[in-house]
């Protein structure tokens, strides 16, 4: 097996078109779109994915050279705010238009497999109650249309409801997201700002001053998914214990959320070998992420890879990797 490495998307989708390439991993493009563009060279082969779209809110003061959470976001570190961004995105659009329907609704981490919980979306589509959220919460509409703090919990007077929303490079379906939420909160008075940076910044390391484990961003969106057992990866990005600093370093806690409930629920999950009661916990951590807007879940990928037309004998598994089962493959 030859790997090979080609960060433009078009470029990777040349490849396979020109026969180059025989595998295509997460193509850019939705199926129907991929599936012209190779012509019958190959097609794109879809599952249900783990691959879970969310926006990270940062609820600590970024920029302050503390990446504790004793400081509260001046804006973001008031619920409101954050509810208010989660009922201003139009949800149903951003799958059906938008990203043409290639995409399920989600409302949690905990959306697939044997861990499932059907957790209603508690801040749907409602851009008044929004609005009105903004303005109990002292951001009042400015000459330009974007708000303003005046009376504001943790902002001075003044202050204008900016804030960055930063993702990964060379993806369409996250670009495309971007460009519909900015658009959305604009509606509400919010001005989002999209900054996109390359994987190696994004997911960087605590050492290496990524803003994500440094605590020095607003909203971060990008997938994210689960394994079959979760329990190793849920403790790590919720616990209070671990949120990332000079001495935890590779904490996944990157929201700065402090919530006791939320480590009970961590707790009992670990602690049992029953499937349902630890279900159960994780559908309490699942409410209690939505009812305190630490995170905005919208949609679930389905999981695709490109394949050749020549390529047979492989089977696409939403468990699996791309290449979990190689030695099956025959290529003529």
């Amino acid at each position: 097996l030859v790997f090979r490495i080609v960060p433009e998307a078009a470029s990777q989708t040349a490849l396979m078109i020109q026969g180059e390439a025989q595998v295509h991993l997460w193509p850019g493009e939705d199926k129907v779109d991929y599936d012209k563009a190779l012509n019958g060279a190959g097609e794109q082969v879809l599952v249900p994915g783990i691959w879970n779209m969310a926006i990270d809110f940062n609820l600590s003061k970024p920029g302050d050279n503390d990446p504790s959470a004793s400081a509260p976001h001046p804006i973001l570190g008031d619920l409101r705010v954050r509810q208010a961004i989660s009922y201003a995105i139009d949800y149903d659009t951003l799958i059906t238009d938008v990203l043409n329907g290639q995409v399920s609704p989600s409302t949690s981490p905990f959306a697939y497999g044997w861990y499932k919980c059907d957790i209603p979306r508690m801040y749907n589509f409602d851009v008044e109650k929004a609005k009105q959220l903004l303005t109990d919460a002292g951001w009042v509409e400015g000459p330009d249309g974007i708000r303003v703090a005046k009376g504001a919990l943790y902002a001075e007077d003044g202050t204008r409801l900016s804030l960055e929303l930063q993702g990964y490079t060379s993806y369409d379906p996250l670009d495309r997201t971007e460009q519909f939420i900015v658009e959305n909160l604009k509606a509400i008075g919010v001005e989002a700002n999209i900054q996109n940076y390359d994987f190696s910044i994004i997911f960087g390391s605590f050492s290496d001053g990524s803003p994500r484990m440094t605590g020095d961003f607003d909203m971060l969106i990008f997938d994210r998914g689960y394994n079959l057992e979760p329990q190793g990866s849920v403790q790590d990005t919720y616990s209070s214990t671990n949120i990332p600093s000079a001495d935890n370093p590779d904490g996944g806690n990157v929201y700065r959320w402090i919530n006791p409930k939320a480590d009970e629920a961590i707790a009992a999950a670990g602690s049992t070998f029953d499937q349902t009661a630890r279900r159960d916990a994780y559908c309490q951590l699942g409410k209690l992420i939505q009812e305190d807007a630490v995170q905005n879940y919208s949609y679930l990928f389905q999981d695709g890879y490109g394949f050749s037309s020549k390529l047979t004998g492989y089977t696409v598994s939403t468990w699996g990797s791309m290449t979990w089962d190689a030695q099956n493959w025959s290529y003529k």
